[in-house]
């Protein structure tokens, strides 16, 4: 029995860092939702229903599918490439200019001088004239040609941008085809993990049965009843334990098949 309470005195630290954990958790998970920091959460649900009777991992198309994470790289290819032309345009088509101004004036203030008998300049009609300008220019950089110029170098630079965002979309892609199939094998031994342990937990079950019984009948003393039920909890834990890697597992897999949450779960795609 000493045993046993210094045990359990050990697992006391263990238990504050994974209440602190969940208190950490659950702030995060405020944010996330836009929530004040301050309002109550209620979770609904628990580990002990069976949710892999309900498990489909043909609910989704894998192949027609592509990750947030390969979108988002998808995205930054086509952010370079269209800087890239965007550079190009710049750099190799002429730039053509346009001005045109305009200087109207109303000749009616200077009748003496613009309409008299010795006028100086014809009568303009409706008493206004117009000195304005119209110009046209065609201008061409050549600094995208010449080697080691600001410009070329700023062309190179952009190229350089695509291939590494092509070589990280591959990179991405990759990555998020092995994360798909890492996830199904950890789902798939999950499966077979629980068959074991739910077996586990019907064995532990029945010696805490007859330890019980035995007990009751003077054949077993405290001590083994307890040791009988400290086993049968141990093997409920293993069995929730597996059960909420079962879960995680999944919702990465529909997070990585970019399809609606719950959809693996026996939800509609």
């Amino acid at each position: 029995m000493l045993t046993a309470q210094v045990t359990l005195e050990q697992l006391k630290p263990q238990l504050q860092q994974l209440q602190s954990s969940h208190l950490n958790n659950l702030g995060q998970l405020k944010v996330l939702l836009g929530l004040p920091l301050d309002q109550d959460i209620v979770l609904v649900g628990t580990l002990g229903a069976a949710v892999e009777s309900h498990l489909n991992l043909t609910g989704a198309q894998a192949d027609l599918q592509v990750s947030p994470d390969v979108q988002k790289a998808q995205l930054n290819v086509d952010a370079q490439e269209l800087n890239k032309k965007s550079l190009d345009l710049n750099s190799w088509i002429p730039t053509l200019s346009l001005r045109w101004s305009t200087s109207p004036t109303h000749v009616d203030l200077f009748q003496d001088i613009y309409h008299g008998p010795s006028a100086q300049y014809p009568k303009a009609k409706n008493g206004w004239q117009d000195n304005g300008t119209l110009s046209l220019s065609l201008s061409y950089s050549f600094d995208s040609i010449i080697p080691w110029t600001q410009g070329r170098e700023t062309i190179l630079q952009a190229e350089d941008s695509v291939r590494k965002a092509h070589s990280q979309l591959e990179e991405t892609r990759v990555n998020s085809d092995l994360t798909r199939q890492n996830l199904v094998r950890s789902i798939d031994q999950a499966l077979q993990s629980l068959v074991s342990l739910d077996l586990a937990v019907q064995l532990a079950q029945k010696t805490y049965d007859l330890s019980l019984d035995s007990y009751s009948r003077g054949g077993k003393d405290l001590l083994a009843v307890q040791s009988a039920e400290g086993d049968l909890n141990s093997a409920k834990y293993k069995i929730l334990a597996q059960r909420f890697t079962l879960l995680s597992d999944v919702l990465s897999l529909e997070y990585e098949l970019n399809v609606p949450f719950g959809t693996l779960m026996g939800g509609k795609s």
